[in-house]
């Protein structure tokens, strides 16, 4: 407008009409109008428990991805000429509008279909970047640092379904210690697996954690891993569209994941447990015709005890079978093909040097040759064995205890006097002494005390080291952290006490053959089927109460023989199996089957053996109980050798011209 002289007075109005208008309009919000509330929280103090969140300083958005932009650039529904002060609800801040791609494929996401954001955010962008100080992704104090991505998204992913950590698994795990300990800024995080922003259902065909999907996602980073499994059965039934077939996760777990070395589902321990959970589902077996046993006959194995106690030294699945490139036996490329058996099970860490013939030993089946199940023969042999010998150990002890019990403890041989026996050419290897004012019966010597001494260590030893790997796997993980340690402690403790065993028995050996006392004692040991037989018979007959006493008894009755001659047989039997197992790469496979089941069939029965037998029909008898006390110092008492042994004590009487009943105040 120009005002000329003569218009001066109209220009003055105008001018006038115009400041008064422009001082009419509402004020509008800009950045320091908005900070004049929001500076602190006592200006918001209308606001209640949210004012302290509302707190918007000038500092707010420096160094962050958005400082420069102002208030109305995101908060839209200030934009144009909005009242101050606002109203207290407003619409979440919006990203579209320099973020419309993003924005656009996070509502496809199932965290915008299904999931709310975390409480205090109307925003769901928010809820992952912050609100204010928003920091690129590089930025070290940035909520998706790979560094924090953990703590943002564990602020919703507390639980899953199972009842599972996700966010804390992951964190102690493989990826997780890399990207939160570790300088790798693009270390597997949250987001590399799960997309950052199409976050989809697991069902989703198009998530990359489908089934459909999830090999090709690891295989971005583990390519040559992706290669084997895909020349393996797995990934070629999961490339044909069998989506039941094991990928990365049925084997490594999903967030949990561990190298190898150090634990978690694919440690050497574990493997078995893992690899069972699809080879052991019968539905599945029997969906794919796949074996039904392979676990329960792999478990039952050595090597399956072993694992099943959590020692990691001894062959698991992985260990025959490989782990991403497992083939059928088959295929000429697979480590079980029969052809490749023995490189196999000759590896460094197994069976250096293992024969052709080691190597076709069974691991999930039984020896047969030539048409005969030698393991089933063998199995249903000991079982007669050892029943028959149990039910013949049971019933003779219990009808002796029973009649023991009914004597009320009388010695029955007093009414079994006669007359004794003439005086032997040679002295009787017992003898009476006086000991503490009574007299017993001295029938071992110092010598025969320390052999006893060393076969009661190293038998209870090898029964609790070796009947610990039959225990149920379950007992050690009731041991915590000593479990694994143990169970390798467990095999050399074996080995230590098998040698103390055959060093006492060769020194026995020697005994017997090249001291007097030795053969002696021998001669004395050796069965005599007439007279033992007898006694037999006449014990049961006193049994039964067909006699008032039973037979007196020589220096060994058959209870003696039978026990000793017993222990000789098990000795050589488990010594022969147990160096064929502990050099088992050096033997054919039928030959370390059945030696692996007759080492374990014959513990078992002298074990039984010693229980039934010795225990209770030296130890526990009454008139014996707590202790036959020969084991420690030599002696038994009078009553017990008289009961026990009668025609030795007459002789021992004849020889020395003591009667303990007669000369009991001379002692």
């Amino acid at each position: 407008m120009r005002c000329l002289p003569g218009r001066l007075l109209a220009c003055a109005a105008a001018v006038t009409i115009l400041l008064a208008g422009l001082l009419s309009l509402p004020a509008r919000a800009d950045d320091s109008i908005c900070a004049s509330c929001h500076a602190d929280a006592a200006s918001l103090s209308d606001a209640g428990e949210r004012a302290a969140k509302l707190v918007v300083v000038g500092d707010s958005l420096k160094g962050s991805a958005h400082e420069g932009l102002s208030c109305t650039d995101c908060h839209a529904d200030l934009a144009g000429d909005p009242p101050i002060p606002h109203p207290p609800e407003l619409a979440p801040a919006s990203c579209d509008t320099c973020h419309g791609d993003i924005v656009e494929t996070v509502k496809s996401s199932i965290h915008t279909q299904k999931i709310k954001p975390g409480a205090g955010y109307k925003s769901g962008c928010a809820a992952c970047h912050g609100s204010h100080q928003i920091r690129p992704h590089g930025d070290a104090a940035s909520k998706t640092n790979s560094h924090n991505l953990g703590t943002t998204c564990g602020q919703c992913h507390q639980k899953d379904a199972y009842g599972r950590d996700p966010v804390a698994e992951w964190q102690t795990s493989v990826h997780g210690r890399a990207a939160v300990e570790g300088e790798e800024v693009e270390a597997p995080t949250c987001n590399v697996c799960h997309h950052p922003h199409a976050v989809r259902a697991l069902e989703d065909p198009a998530e990359p954690l489908n089934r459909r999907n999830q090999p090709n996602l690891c295989g971005r980073c583990h390519t040559s891993e992706l290669n084997a499994l895909l020349r393996g059965v797995h990934g070629r039934a999961w490339k044909a569209g069998n989506l039941a077939s094991a990928i990365c996760t049925d084997c490594h777990g999903a967030h949990a994941i561990q190298r190898p070395q150090y634990g978690g589902s694919v440690f050497a321990a574990e493997v078995s447990e893992t690899c069972g959970r699809c080879h052991g589902d019968p539905d599945l077996t029997s969906r794919y015709d796949l074996r039904p046993d392979s676990v329960i006959t792999y478990d039952r194995s050595y090597h399956g005890r072993g694992t099943g106690w959590g020692a990691a030294n001894v062959a698991n699945c992985a260990s025959c079978h490989r782990f991403h490139d497992i083939r059928s036996q088959h295929d000429p490329a697979s480590s079980v093909n029969p052809q490749n058996l023995q490189r196999t099970c000759g590896q460094p860490n197994c069976h250096p040097g293992a024969t052709a013939g080691f190597s076709a030993t069974p691991v999930h089946a039984r020896a047969i040759v030539k048409g005969i199940d030698w393991t089933r023969w063998t199995r249903w042999i000991y079982l007669a064995i050892i029943s028959a010998t149990l039910v013949f150990m049971a019933v003779h002890q219990v009808l002796e205890q029973k009649t023991l019990l009914r004597s009320a403890h009388a010695h029955p041989h007093a009414a079994a006097t006669g007359a004794r026996p003439a005086r032997r050419k040679i002295e009787p290897l017992s003898r009476f002494e006086s000991r503490d004012g009574r007299w017993v019966a001295v029938r071992w010597d110092r010598n025969q005390i320390m052999q006893h001494l060393f076969l009661v260590i190293s038998f209870s030893t090898l029964v609790i080291s070796g009947f610990a790997l039959y225990l149920p796997a379950a007992w050690a993980d009731r041991l915590g952290a000593v479990g694994r340690p143990l169970f390798d402690l467990r095999g050399q403790v074996h080995r230590v006490a098998a040698l103390v065993m055959i060093g006492g028995s060769l020194y026995h050996m020697y005994w017997l053959a090249f001291t007097k006392r030795g053969r002696r004692e021998l001669v004395e040991l050796l069965p005599d089927l007439l007279h033992d037989g007898k006694d037999l018979v006449g014990n049961f007959a006193w049994f039964l109460g067909f006699r008032d006493a039973p037979p007196p008894g020589r220096r060994y009755t058959y209870r003696e023989k039978l026990e000793y001659w017993a222990l000789v047989w098990g000795t050589i039997v488990m010594v022969v199996s147990g160096v064929v197992l502990w050099t088992a790469s050096h033997w054919p496979a039928l030959v370390v089957e059945l030696s692996q089941l007759v080492h374990g069939y014959e513990a078992l029965l002298a074990f039984a053996a010693i229980l039934l037998w010795h225990m209770f029909g030296v130890h526990l008898k009454p008139g014996i109980f707590p202790m036959n006390r020969t084991w420690i110092d030599g002696g038994m008492p009078i009553h017990a050798m008289k009961e026990e042994h009668r025609d030795e004590y007459d002789e021992v009487i004849a020889w020395q011209g003591i009667d303990p009943e007669r000369d009991r105040e001379d002692a």
